[in-house]
């Protein structure tokens, strides 16, 4: 009552370490808080890192007594984060409370923001006691403020060479652009922003880094072949002024103004620097291939030829024609010195040269599949599949995609965040080796491999998806890549009707725990969570409950913060922390922060055991080879398996050169006493005689002491391995000792 003035914030902070016994009692005092404007906040201070069922209680308990929105105005959080997360952040506008602290009604802020809760690089310039850095992509304190004497201030220069000026007492740098009016703000040769309320700033796509180009929000694209931040002309938030101008046009798919390839490039010399997507032809600059018109990866990867590709060797990125269909000839694709090191293997049913890895499901001799790159033959399945997954057991995978607005925007060469994470997505099931099991059909419990796969979208609360009666897999596990794959464009599909600025999780945890429902109780449950920002029901009482349900289902949750910018800003950090709550312990282990670029990377290597999530996925000690011939370090480990093999040249382990015969005779003959025919396929011995005599006698073995004094058969490395003239003469690192 003595609050009446205004522009006070009133605030009122329940503190608790358990369930509050007079809740229901409450309605008449909450009542008279409402009507004085009070915000109530809660916070259930635990004792442990993790929660037990008086944190949870007490939660629920208080999440009735507090302001709407209710899960914006509690914490659950141990002792010690108190002071952090709540009292130090109470006035930081990227804090849970105090978004909501510095909105309030009437409120009038007298102080100054940490400079690290400017988001975007054009407030953090209105603050003259802060600097923005392309570099590390965050706000932070001006230079300018250590000086605390005026001479000394006013005869300085901030880092980015602005002057200093002694203000209210303190050094702060000269802020620019403060004109009120838009003739007054260009007359300051500033910028008159009108995104939201307008206001004059300094010149936007002014950044000298990639990441602070793409940070800075009013439309920058950076272009690396003249290594410039430039102020994009398509950035029209509606269809028709988009397609008025010349060189855009609306991309329906991703609901944004886009460029149109190539046709902005009105000087020669500037199209041919963009050789790798433009070419200058009868007076103007035009596209060299199909490929390049699609502006979004969704119609880039779904084009009818089969030849596209997203690309992001270059900024802009685009879509080009796939790497491997430069080889126009079969004996060009499968050259060692051509195809063959690019990965690429001839597909004798198109015709065309393509991603070894992509026909391995097609390959059905084992010798042909070990000699096709990035393929594998399990010998328990009588399959052929792709090496980086040759580890893998059998698993259920659901990944739960975050389908906020902000997956929207631009996420370094992605133009459209929630599309690249769904082709991500879309492209590891055309690899993953699926267990052709249909949606609805009941799992062999006894499959030792093979994978089911299932998709989440989340925003609003209450309002997560999975795709609908008739359509793919209607919301449940699949292992066929038709449903999945429609699946997958139906999400697409839904994006941009449903996403909102909020990403709540726990419906779309409850749904995946309904899919794994019907796991069989021995095969592996995965889920992956991919968002970018916090997730603020995160350690809601909803999310405890259903993560408990999810680990009495024996289900991994992994979780993946995807960020924006090359660097991981605190705000990244930040993210990433909280994003561990619903993680499966040990959390941290279990949780990592990547670029989109980075994303894909963590589907390639889900069984890879010496990836952060593989370790945790892969058949430990199943397999006596490894996914691939590089992931051996060291070239004792190399020369143990009989699929790969040393290279002195490299300093690496490669396939060995025997995967290429599938003829017994080729094989026997092509390097004496080193390669060996199984009954189906050509692999390099191995050194594990038993006597000496025959130990020696195969090339690359020497029957020798070992650390433990016992004598056995092993593996030499190096110029000794090679016994004979003409193989010595192979390695330009040795010379033969005659």
């Amino acid at each position: 009552q003595s609050s009446a003035a205004s522009g006070r914030a009133k605030i009122l902070l329940i503190l608790t370490d358990g369930k509050i016994h007079d809740a229901s009692q409450l309605g008449a005092a909450r009542a008279v808080l409402d009507g004085q404007g009070v915000e109530t906040f809660g916070v259930v201070l635990r004792r442990f890192a993790t929660h037990t069922q008086t944190d949870i209680d007490a939660e629920q308990v208080l999440s009735t007594i507090v302001s709407e929105p209710r899960e914006d105005h509690y914490m659950n959080i141990p002792l010690d984060d108190f002071s952090g997360s709540v009292l130090k952040d109470f006035c930081n506008p990227n804090s849970k409370f105090g978004k909501i602290i510095l909105a309030y009604q009437g409120a009038t802020g007298a102080g100054h923001v940490p400079c690290g809760s400017y988001r975007e690089a054009a407030t953090c310039w209105k603050d003259g006691l802060c600097s923005w850095s392309d570099a590390d992509v965050v706000c932070q304190w001006s230079s300018c403020h250590k000086h605390c004497n005026m001479d000394i201030c006013v005869s300085n220069s901030d880092e980015q060479g602005k002057k200093c000026a002694w203000t209210n007492g303190q050094c702060e740098r000269v802020v620019e652009c403060k004109a009120t009016t838009e003739n007054e703000c260009r007359a300051q040769e500033c910028y008159w922003d009108t995104m939201a309320v307008p206001v004059c700033i300094g010149m936007p796509c002014t950044a000298t880094s990639e990441d602070g180009c793409v940070a800075d929000p009013h439309g920058c694209e950076w272009d690396d072949v003249s290594a410039v931040c430039k102020i994009k002309e398509c950035n029209d938030e509606t269809q028709a002024p988009c397609d008025a101008k010349a060189n855009c046009k609306w991309d329906g798919e991703i609901d944004q103004c886009v460029e149109r390839p190539c046709v902005p490039y009105k000087d020669q010399a500037v199209c041919e620097k963009h050789s790798f997507d433009c070419k200058w032809e009868g007076g103007v600059c035009t596209v060299i291939d199909g490929c390049v018109p699609h502006t979004n990866e969704k119609e880039c990867n779904t084009d009818a030829s089969g030849d596209c590709e997203w690309k992001t060797a270059h900024s802009p990125a685009h879509c080009g024609v796939k790497a491997c269909r430069k080889y126009g000839t079969e004996g060009d694709c499968e050259a060692t010195d051509k195809g063959a090191q690019d990965g690429c293997a001839w597909d004798s049913g198109k015709m065309k040269c393509d991603e070894g890895v992509t026909l391995c499901k097609g390959e059905t001799d084992p010798c042909l599949c070990g000699k096709t790159p990035g393929c594998t033959w399990d010998a328990k399945t009588t399959k052929c599949e792709a090496s980086m997954y040759a580890n893998c057991p059998a698993v259920d995978l659901v990944v739960v995609v975050d389908g906020s607005l902000s997956m929207g925007e631009r996420f370094g060469r992605h133009p459209h965040g929630f599309f690249a994470v769904t082709e991500m997505v879309l492209d590891a099931s055309k690899a993953l080796p699926l267990t052709g099991e249909a949606a609805g059909v009941a799992s062999d419990a006894s499959l030792s491999s093979g994978f089911r796969v299932g998709v989440v979208q989340f925003s609003a609360q209450g309002e997560a998806m999975k795709a609908p009666k008739g359509t793919g897999t209607e919301g449940r596990l699949s292992g066929v890549l038709a449903e999945i794959d429609t699946d997958v464009h139906w999400h697409e599909g839904e994006f941009t009707s449903h996403a909102t600025d909020a990403s709540y999780l726990t419906q779309a945890m409850e749904m995946a725990a309904k899919m794994f429902e019907s796991s069989p109780a021995d095969r592996k449950k995965v889920l992956i969570v991919v968002a970018d920002g916090e997730i603020p029901d995160a350690e809601a009482p909803s999310m405890v409950t259903v993560s408990g349900f999810l680990e009495q289902q024996r289900v991994q949750v992994f979780s993946v913060h995807v960020r924006k910018y090359s660097v991981s800003s605190p705000q990244d950090e930040a993210d990433r922390a909280k994003m561990e709550a619903f993680a499966t312990s040990p959390s941290s282990s279990h949780t990592v922060d990547v670029t989109m670029a980075e994303l894909e990377g963590v589907f390639e290597n889900l069984c890879n055991e010496n990836s952060t999530f593989g370790y945790f996925l892969s058949k430990h000690g199943e397999s006596v080879h490894k996914s691939s011939c590089s992931e051996w370090a060291m070239p004792a480990g190399c020369e143990t398996d009989s699929m790969c093999m040393w290279s002195m040249v490299k300093e690496s382990c490669a396939a060995s050169p025997c995967r290429q015969h599938c003829a017994q005779a080729a094989c026997e003959a092509d390097i004496p006493n080193m390669c060996g025919w199984d009954g189906a396929s050509c692999s390099r011995k191995v050194c594990t005689y038993p006597q000496e005599n025959t130990c020696n006698a195969v090339q690359g073995c020497r029957w020798s002491t070992g650390v433990t004094g016992v004598e056995e058969c092993k593996p030499q490395v190096g110029c000794p391995a090679k016994e004979t003239k003409e193989t010595c003469a192979l390695d330009g690192n040795c010379k033969w000792d005659a």
